[in-house]
């Protein structure tokens, strides 16, 4: 995303996510093709009923609400209603809320036809509630236009697929995100490092409001210090690369027997103050991205985890899911010895 630098001073006070966040569809950064079929279909007047999907942080909020600015102006909070699907979720706010909004007349002061109604996080609504929006929008697609925001399009209905267009947004790529943070960064007169700054681009898997989030709060604690990668792992708490890479390769060992692997895994929650899902997210990403087992290997292991992981979210034994996760790793660990020796042996 970009923003308007002459707007800039005049929002000293907000969070950066909204003082850096676009007006103008002219100012967003990625999302070309996106945004070009959207500007059209703003100019003709003929704005569709639109599905737009895609990781946290990566500009669907911000598409929209400029959608709006473009085609209500000034007026532009007077002709739209926003809802958030993971409060509003059920049938009754359709059908109040959503109907009774949809019935009301457009606010004057526009040459715009239709309404929009902005729904966030519709992933979160029930199946009931999102069965009750599909006959609000077919009921009003002459006065109103409906905007369904989600993390996962596979979680809304097919008959609401069938109503909109879809737009999927794709994480912020590396360099038009590290771009946007460097201009946050010099109106900021913040001094980073330029590796600090790579790595919490890289920290925030294309998510720009997670990194404007880091840069914030990283000014807020250290003003105009030089700022290393030291100092970044110091304020987001999280473990530096190395340390995190000595600590998976402890866990991968194959050479370390599962009496071990508990201990170890038990140290880490208390001395690295690591709870059992940052584990689990730790090493299914280190293994995948490493290639440390085979297919069959890493499927069987990734099966597992997840298996622990729906167990703590359930409310399961800590100590116990430890256990599962140590042998979950013996077991691949065992596998990968074997594999090892017998092409050796074939080798020979």
């Amino acid at each position: 995303m970009a923003f308007n630098t002459d707007v800039i001073y005049n929002k000293r006070t907000m969070p950066w996510t909204e003082k850096y966040r676009p007006d103008m569809m002219s100012q967003i950064i990625s999302h070309e093709i996106i945004l070009r079929i959207l500007t059209n279909q703003i100019y003709k007047k003929n704005f569709p009923h639109v599905i737009l999907y895609g990781p946290p942080g990566t500009g669907k909020t911000t598409t929209i609400l400029a959608c709006a600015r473009a085609m209500f102006g000034p007026s532009y909070k007077s002709n739209i209603l926003e809802l958030n699907g993971s409060n509003d979720r059920g049938v009754s706010v359709v059908r109040n809320s959503i109907d009774g909004f949809a019935q009301h007349q457009l606010y004057t002061n526009t040459k715009n036809i239709q309404k929009l109604v902005i729904l966030d996080e519709a992933d979160s609504m029930t199946h009931d509630a999102q069965i009750a929006l599909q006959c609000v929008i077919e009921k009003y697609t002459e006065t109103t236009r409906f905007c369904l925001i989600c993390n996962y399009n596979t979680k809304i209905i097919n008959s609401l697929h069938s109503l909109c267009t879809i737009f999927n947004f794709e994480p912020i790529p590396h360099d038009l995100h590290k771009r946007h943070l460097e201009t946050i960064m010099m109106h900021e007169e913040m001094d980073i490092t330029d590796d600090t700054m790579n790595e919490i681009i890289t920290l925030s898997n294309g998510d720009m409001r997670q990194s404007i989030n880091v840069l914030q709060s990283l000014s807020m604690a250290f003003g105009k210090t030089h700022i290393t990668m030291k100092i970044l792992y110091n304020n987001i708490n999280q473990i530096p690369p190395k340390r995190m890479n000595r600590m998976i390769n402890m866990l991968i060992d194959e050479t370390k027997d599962i009496n071990y692997m508990i201990n170890y895994l038990k140290e880490l929650e208390t001395k690295e103050s690591l709870n059992i899902l940052e584990i689990i997210n730790i090493i299914v990403k280190y293994i995948i991205k490493n290639k440390i087992y085979d297919d069959l290997t890493l499927a069987m292991v990734l099966v597992e985890l997840e298996t622990i992981e729906h167990n703590i979210s359930v409310g399961a034994s800590s100590i116990i899911q430890i256990c599962g996760i140590a042998s979950a790793l013996c077991k691949a660990n065992k596998r990968l010895s074997n594999k090892k020796s017998s092409k050796k042996i074939a080798q020979t």
